[in-house]
């Protein structure tokens, strides 16, 4: 178990805490939800930091252009996810071999 913190609108951050999180098909590494995470409490503020960072990327980009609140709201969770299911892009091998997958996919389907 690990803790994370997924920066957005207010808009968007009051429908996942009714209707739970939207996967996105859409995302900087792929499809998925995505979460600044961390272990150790010591390091909450820095990945509160980096999902406010990541509100104001998206809110220069225009993500939040139709939203009824663009003001910025972070996510606090604690994520029971097993090994198996994470890809964590920030292990090069785990970049590099997915990177190595994707094209070949790409390459089936051209």
């Amino acid at each position: 178990m690990f803790k994370g913190t997924h920066g957005t609108c207010s808009s968007n951050a009051d429908s996942s805490r009714t209707s739970g999180f939207r996967y996105s098909n859409v995302g900087i590494r792929g499809g998925g939800i995505y979460f600044w995470g961390y272990l150790l409490d010591d390091l909450e503020t820095d990945a509160k930091d980096l999902a406010i960072a990541w509100w104001r990327f998206a809110k220069k980009r225009g993500d939040y252009a139709k939203a009824a609140s663009s003001r910025c709201s972070v996510i606090f969770a604690d994520l029971k996810v097993e090994n198996q299911d994470i890809l964590d892009f920030e292990v090069r091998q785990v970049r590099e071999q997915f990177i190595v997958y994707s094209q070949k996919v790409y390459e089936r389907i051209q």
